[in-house]
């Protein structure tokens, strides 16, 4: 149970669960000192391509949000007191991450994310990698309404670009401690995928991202796009094949929009230095 002197508002999301979920909640909830609703829609709006997340963010009015999925939990009472005591002193950032465990079968597998991104980052830094886990995050509501693009569709990666848009003018700030717990099993939906489709999900999350972040950002989500497009060629020249042949044909779609954006010679310039430097490395020593 959290505790916290700010109040709590529970929106819970149950996307048509057939295994008496719906039960489980309300008898758990009852006698939650916060106020909560259930929220059920008709139909499954996962497998609609809805935008699950988008959707409850813009009907909530709360200052912050956090988000915690069905298979996850919060291992810190003081969880959202730490967050939100962060985003109230720091008003120029966005986003509020911390340490959280993997863990299968109750064994902790390792802790994430990595040392290098144990501090304070800009927001930039996602470019590079998706050291945010979606757990962990606290984040100003006003922000997200501000940065993220109204009623696109889902992408198979539902966070890592809104981590991306909602932090590219401010900084990331995390905490050090391990309030929560990430858990694999066989119906996790992205732990199990196949590297081919994984590093798909990602590319198309960091195209979205490149579209809609400044101008003088894009450089640096393309350079990382880049090397992801040479892994993405080599595992499918190796024989690989994506599951999904709709999904392959939205990430090419995505592709083109990515190279079609204005500036086309800045990015043939990053291209060239590209095949330089895999050509000769920076540190390669001259005969």
């Amino acid at each position: 149970m959290q505790l916290c002197e700010y109040p709590v508002h529970i929106t819970i999301h149950d996307d048509c669960s057939t295994d008496k979920t719906q039960d489980i909640i309300k008898a758990e909830m009852v006698n939650s000192p916060f106020e909560w609703e259930l929220l059920v829609p008709a139909s499954n709006q996962f497998s609609q391509g809805i935008n699950i997340l988008n959707n409850l963010v813009l009907s909530s009015n709360e200052d912050f949000i956090a988000i915690v999925e069905g298979d996850d939990y919060w291992t810190d009472p003081n969880k959202l007191q730490k967050q939100a005591d962060k985003l109230i002193a720091d008003e120029n950032a966005n986003l509020c991450h911390h340490m959280f465990s993997v863990s299968k079968d109750d064994d902790v597998l390792y802790e994430w994310p990595p040392l290098q991104w144990q501090s304070n980052q800009p927001g930039a830094a996602l470019s590079k990698e998706n050291f945010i886990g979606t757990l962990t995050v606290m984040f100003r509501r006003t922000a997200f309404e501000e940065s993220i693009p109204k009623n696109y569709k889902q992408l198979k990666l539902g966070d890592y670009h809104i981590w991306a848009l909602l932090t590219q003018n401010s900084r990331i700030l995390f905490i050090k401690d391990n309030m929560a717990s990430y858990r694999i099993h066989e119906n996790n939906y992205f732990a199990n995928e196949l590297s081919l489709e994984k590093n798909g999900f990602i590319v198309q999350s960091k195209i979205f991202s490149a579209l809609n972040v400044s101008a003088s950002q894009f450089y640096l989500w393309f350079e990382s796009i880049a090397a992801d497009l040479i892994t993405l060629d080599t595992q499918k020249n190796s024989g690989l094949m994506f599951k999904d042949s709709k999904f392959e044909q939205e990430l090419e779609i995505a592709i083109k929009k990515l190279f079609a954006r204005n500036k086309k010679v800045r990015i043939l310039r990053l291209l060239q230095k590209y095949v330089r430097d895999l050509v000769q490395p920076k540190n390669e020593s001259k005969i």
